[in-house]
């Protein structure tokens, strides 16, 4: 809970993450001036998994919000309706510094719940996003593992500010 509430902190006070997390940090990023941030806002997706797919819920919806410190990295907290017909809250950082044109690729990392009993677990998937004008489209997945059963995951958002 405490991911969660420090994530949200931070996606409500970009100042706070701008202070925590100097912009020029990260290697290889795009954009690094103020002008480049923004907000996003995360409305859930849709989701196949690899084995079992008829269980599980492959429609979802959710909502969050986004700050965008640059093209490269984000922070990002929300609630969506999980493949198990559950809500997830989660607290991500967004981290996707290869950029070919409006294609990023990187990782997502955090935490989140609604999966087991034990609470928040970490969240940990590759991710590869386009821009589409006012919207971005992420690709996430991670293969089958032991009784992981293995998701690929299509997500929508878009941006509210400029």
């Amino acid at each position: 809970m405490k991911s969660l509430a420090l994530t949200l902190a931070f996606v409500t006070n970009p100042a706070l993450a701008d202070e925590l997390i100097p912009l020029n940090t990260f290697p290889y990023q795009a954009g690094t001036n103020e002008s480049d941030a923004s907000y996003y806002l995360n409305l859930g997706g849709v989701s196949h998994h690899f084995r079992n797919d008829a269980i599980h819920n492959d429609l979802n919806y959710g909502l969050g919000i986004e700050y965008r410190v640059s093209d490269a990295f984000g922070i990002t907290g929300g609630v969506y309706h999980n493949s198990l017909y559950r809500n997830s809250f989660y607290g991500l950082v967004r981290y996707q510094p290869v950029n070919l044109g409006p294609i990023r690729s990187g990782v997502v990392a955090g935490t989140v719940n609604g999966y087991n009993s034990h609470g928040f677990i970490p969240y940990v998937m590759p991710a590869i996003s386009a821009d589409v004008k006012a919207m971005t489209v992420s690709l996430i997945g991670v293969p089958s593992i032991g009784r992981v059963d293995g998701v690929i995951s299509l997500q929508f958002s878009w941006r509210i500010t400029p």
